[in-house]
C-alpha cells in the first residue's frame, strides 16, 4: 500500500493557545498501480474544533477511510478468498423463521418445488467486490456485490 499526502497549507502555530494546526490531504492506493480518488470528494476539514478543550485533535474525511478500505480490499484480495458459510442451525430451534427451503421459497420461489417441504439449507455467501466505503459521524455503508 502506498500514501500519497499532500499539505494544502503551511502549518500554523499560536504560541498564547499553544495550538498547532496541519492540514495533510492522505489518499491510500495499491502498490504498483496509479492513483484513483474514492467516490467521495475531499472536504474543507477543521484545523481545531474550539468547542473542545483537548490539546491534540485529529480530523478524518471520508476520503481519506474511503481510499483506505478500497486499498485494503484489493492489496489483501479479500474478495478472492471471502466465502463465508452461514449453517442452518445458526437459527434458534423453534424460531417461526428457519433456514430451510420452505422459508426460503419466500425468496426463491421453486425451492420448495425442486427439493422439497422443510429442508434444511446451508447458505455460501461468496464476497465478489466491495466498494464505496462510507462513514459518518453516526452511519458507515459499503457496497457489497455477493454471490449466493
Amino acid at each position: 500500500m502506498d500514501l500519497d499526502w499532500s499539505v494544502d497549507h503551511a502549518a500554523t502555530m499560536d504560541v498564547t493557545t499553544q495550538t498547532f494546526a496541519l492540514g495533510i490531504k492522505g489518499l491510500f492506493f495499491p502498490n504498483g498501480t496509479k492513483e484513483v480518488d474514492p467516490s467521495v470528494s475531499a472536504p474543507k476539514m477543521p484545523y481545531k474544533d474550539a468547542s473542545s478543550s483537548t490539546k491534540i485533535q485529529v480530523f478524518v474525511s471520508d476520503y481519506l477511510l474511503d481510499s483506505l478500505t478500497t486499498t485494503l480490499f484489493k492489496a489483501t484480495n479479500v474478495t478472492e478468498s471471502a466465502k463465508f458459510i452461514v449453517p442452518h442451525t445458526i437459527v434458534p430451534a423453534g424460531h417461526p423463521l428457519q433456514l430451510n427451503t420452505t422459508a426460503l421459497d419466500l425468496l426463491f420461489p421453486g425451492m420448495v418445488a425442486k427439493y422439497g417441504k422443510d429442508r434444511f439449507v446451508d447458505i455460501q455467501l461468496d464476497v465478489k467486490a466491495l466498494d464505496n466505503f462510507s462513514a459518518k459521524e453516526n452511519a458507515m455503508s459499503l457496497d457489497a456485490d455477493l454471490g449466493l
